[in-house]
């Protein structure tokens, strides 16, 4: 994992010589990240177009009966990264069998039984034969976009919760740091991270934070999925799937910094800008070829059907 963002817009300050600012003048903290998050996402489309299985999730959804359509996570790469979908009619993780990828021609919506394949549909995947006990489950492995990241906005002060819902979140307002809560209202998520930078919580929707008091008025119909937490001491960040670090590995640092070093010198119309653009290609080709897989084990061929012993 990086350093956190706040100490990364610094050492970019330092070596892109953009080290005097104000509120009003200057080149803003916010700027610069969205340097860092371009610079985020340009890796992993490097990294992906030579081993597209680095970044590889999975998730398990609860199967509902009767229910034929159901979202891919919302942190799958481009929406549609799916790599594997998998059953388990019982729920249980020694019954998952994988099913087949069909098209909209293969969809019968009027069977319901033990799926045998599924159909990706924009974000969406839907299950055939339609699922036909809500003790089902499916398991779902995707390549997973990585995570964006913000400054911390603030510090939380009280939260408590009922099941899986909100029901009461205050932020600090003297807190250190402080609430940002405008910097927050250009969101309309926001996320819950610890200390680490390690996300506790979310992608919380919410409608109004008010900067005296740092109440925050959680949108309706928001539940927290299982194993997420948010309490005291815990930081805010803004936006979907974000984080106050990345989560790449330390020998990336070196890549993000000189990505948002490079804008910055492009926006000052710097005479180093090729030097730059050069360190720049070299890291993306070394960086992207350290992920590639080690093939020292023996690769044995795929068992595409189980069967009971």
């Amino acid at each position: 994992m990086l350093r956190r963002v706040d100490l990364l817009i610094n050492q970019i300050r330092r070596q892109s010589e953009n080290q005097e600012f104000t509120s009003t003048s200057g080149i803003s903290d916010d700027e610069i990240l969205e340097y860092i998050n371009n610079g985020i996402h340009r890796l992993q489309s490097v990294i992906l177009s030579q081993h597209p299985n680095v970044f590889i999730k999975e998730k398990v959804i609860q199967c509902v009966a009767g229910q034929e359509e159901y979202s891919i996570p919302s942190d799958c790469y481009l929406g549609n990264k799916i790599t594997l979908i998998e059953y388990s009619e019982t729920g249980l993780d020694r019954d998952y069998r994988p099913l087949e990828r069909g098209t909209l021609r293969n969809r019968t919506s009027d069977i319901e039984g033990n799926p045998l394949f599924y159909i990706r549909r924009s974000e969406k995947f839907l299950l055939n034969p339609i699922p036909q006990t809500s003790a089902s489950k499916v398991r779902v492995s995707y390549i997973k976009r990585v995570n964006e990241v913000d400054k911390r906005r603030g510090i939380i002060a009280t939260a408590i919760t009922s099941g899986s819902s909100i029901t009461s979140l205050i932020i600090d307002t003297g807190g250190n740091p402080p609430l940002d809560s405008t910097s927050l209202s250009e969101h309309e998520h926001l996320c819950v991270v610890d200390k680490e930078g390690n996300i506790t919580m979310a992608n919380i929707p919410y409608d109004s934070i008010d900067s005296s008091t740092g109440v925050v008025t959680i949108s309706s119909g928001f539940t927290f999925e299982s194993g997420e937490t948010i309490v005291a001491g815990d930081y805010i960040v803004g936006g979907l799937d974000t984080s106050s670090h990345s989560e790449y590995q330390r020998n990336c640092e070196r890549y993000i910094l000189a990505y948002a070093t490079y804008k910055l010198m492009a926006r000052d119309s710097s005479i180093d800008l090729a030097e730059q653009n050069e360190e720049l290609n070299n890291m993306e080709r070394e960086i992207a070829a350290t992920y590639a897989d080690i093939e020292d084990d023996i690769v044995t061929v795929p068992i595409l059907q189980s069967w009971d012993i």
